[in-house]
């Protein structure tokens, strides 16, 4: 701090130590610049520009800057008549103002104060001023500097002082034959004068900013600047000062005093707290001063949890730690953390919006393996597994599916002649696809099971190339005429092969019946012959009489 006052002396000292005179006009331009600088401004501030011979006027002059680096100021002010008297840093010389010493800007700003006394003589007077504003570098470099708005005042004869008390008319002097009436004098309260010009007697004596009860105002005690209306209240101290009346020893207002005083108040600071108030419970205030336990609102001997206790619901008596719970309702009665929606314990939600199908059976629920058959819907997908196989046909008892482990036999499905299986559940194998009674296939006897006029026992009808009869051939009348035309109604010669006959593949012989031999010859097979008895192979027999009953179908059809 000291170093910066020293060079705020140097810096200042460039605004003139003691100031100048005869700059009002013209401006500083012999020290701070040849022209007036925009960031400086300097301006007259009065109350009025309307004052009587020899009346005081004050003058205020400021002087700002926009510019950062300017930090003090100094001034000049000369008026067209009248005489100046110096007011805190100013002073006067050649009948002028300037400073006394160099001014420290407050803020961006430097304020002047002095009084101007008027001349006896009624006329227009003009003032002059010029504010300098300094940057502390130790020289007159690069300060500033501008003039004031001219400032015109009017003396007028209708503004004579003739109480001589320095106020007039015209400055506001109420009564202006009255030394001791005016704007600056002390107003003596409930006197019926108007000292200070204010427009009216003072009835607020105590300067409180009240007039009394007495004249109409609300101040209950005029001698006690303390006590008026709005006053912060001291309660307990037997002294109404914010002038509402009522009991001091009341502070909340509830009617009730507090306990410290005798009263029933157990809290004095709130005027829901009184002794037969309404207790919200549970909200930890007793409001009725009873004393008791407040967390325990709804009166099932369990606290609140926001008291400390264990009631997870202090406003419904139902809901307590160990109360019964009712599922699916939404409500958690035995403050276990959540409602039951679970009541067999597997996992799976019941009630409205769950998965479960039977919450009191812990053995159905979404996911578990179905046991078909046994009428219980254990997964959960709204029905008992009665068709395992999944081909449409419900298997088990009452069930049409004859097989329901595989999707390959079920009531409708194309049936397999010959295979052994029951493909379409009506009982058997289709064996007689002819329907002439008689079965077909390896181990039947129906030589042709597509004809059904060809079978065991049936009309043969000779030459026509069909054993009807299944007799091991047509029955040829003449033996020596060739069979009809188209017809294969023959059996290869033992031996040979039939190219024409799909049923003999390449390289193979055909095997003459049982008994027969085979005296080589076929070409497939290399010329060899061989004597094969296949008497002795009861499968053996099976596999010929099948051969020759499908190459007879065979031959039949083309």
């Amino acid at each position: 701090m000291t170093t910066w006052l020293a060079l705020l002396g140097v810096g200042l000292a460039a605004a003139k130590e003691g100031g100048k005179t005869g700059k009002s006009e013209t401006g500083c331009t012999s020290c701070h610049g040849a022209a007036a600088t925009p960031s400086t401004t300097v301006a007259f501030d009065v109350p009025t520009v309307l004052v009587g011979p020899s009346e005081l006027l004050a003058v205020t002059l400021s002087v700002s800057s926009t510019d950062e680096l300017k930090l003090g100021a100094g001034l000049n002010v000369s008026a067209t008549g009248g005489t100046f008297s110096a007011g805190v840093g100013t002073k006067v010389s050649g009948g002028e103002i300037t400073h006394n010493a160099p001014q420290a800007f407050v803020g961006d700003a430097s304020m002047w104060s002095f009084t101007w006394i008027a001349p006896m003589d009624p006329g227009t007077y003009t003032f002059y001023a010029a504010g300098n504003a300094v940057n502390l570098d130790g020289t007159s470099s690069n300060d500033g500097w501008n003039l004031a708005p001219d400032l015109i005042v009017e003396v007028s004869e209708d503004c004579i002082d003739v109480d001589l008390d320095g106020y007039t008319p015209c400055g506001g002097d109420c009564d202006d034959e009255d030394e001791d009436v005016n704007p600056a004098a002390i107003d003596i309260a409930f006197d019926d004068i108007d000292q200070d010009c204010s427009g009216e007697d003072n009835f607020d004596a105590d300067g409180d900013g009240q007039d009394a009860v007495e004249a109409g105002g609300v101040d209950c005690d005029d001698d006690n600047d303390a006590i008026y209306l709005g006053a912060i209240e001291i309660f307990y101290d037997d002294i109404d000062q914010d002038c509402l009346g009522g009991n001091d020893f009341d502070a909340d207002g509830d009617g009730q005093e507090p306990v410290e005083f005798g009263g029933t108040d157990c809290v004095d600071t709130d005027d829901a707290i009184y002794m037969g108030a309404p207790d919200p419970l549970g909200d930890g205030i007793d409001q009725d001063c009873a004393g008791d336990s407040d967390f325990d609102g709804d009166g099932d001997h369990f606290d609140s949890i926001a008291g400390g206790g264990t009631d997870c619901d202090d406003t419904n008596a139902s809901v307590y730690p160990g109360a019964t719970e009712i599922p699916y309702d939404g409500i958690d009665q035995d403050c276990s953390g959540a409602d039951l929606d679970d009541v067999d314990g597997d996992g799976a939600v019941g009630g409205p919006g769950g998965s479960d199908c039977d919450d009191e059976d812990a053995g159905r629920r979404p996911g578990l393996a179905e046991i078909p058959y046994d009428g219980v819907d254990q997964d959960c997908t709204g029905t008992d597994l009665t068709d395992v196989d999944g081909d449409g046909a419900d298997g088990g008892p009452g069930g049409t599916d004859c097989d329901d482990q595989d999707s390959g036999r079920t009531p409708g499905l194309t049936e397999v002649p010959y295979d052994g299986i029951d493909q379409d559940c009506d009982g058997l194998d289709l064996s007689d696809i002819d329907g002439d009674g008689y079965s077909g296939g390896l181990l039947g006897d129906d030589c042709d099971d597509e004809a059904a006029d060809v079978h065991p026992g049936a009309t043969e009808i000779p030459d026509d190339g069909i054993d009807q009869d299944c007799a091991n051939g047509d029955l040829v009348t003449d033996p020596t005429e060739p069979p009809p035309t188209g017809t294969t109604g023959t059996i290869d010669p033992p031996g040979t092969t039939d190219p024409t006959d799909p049923t003999d593949p390449p390289g193979t012989t055909t095997t003459p019946p049982t008994g027969a031999e085979d005296t080589g010859g076929d070409p497939d097979d290399g010329g060899e012959g061989c004597a094969c008895d296949a008497s002795g192979t009861p499968g053996g027999l099976a596999w010929v009489a099948g051969l020759w009953a499908l190459r007879r179908r065979k031959s039949r059809a083309a």
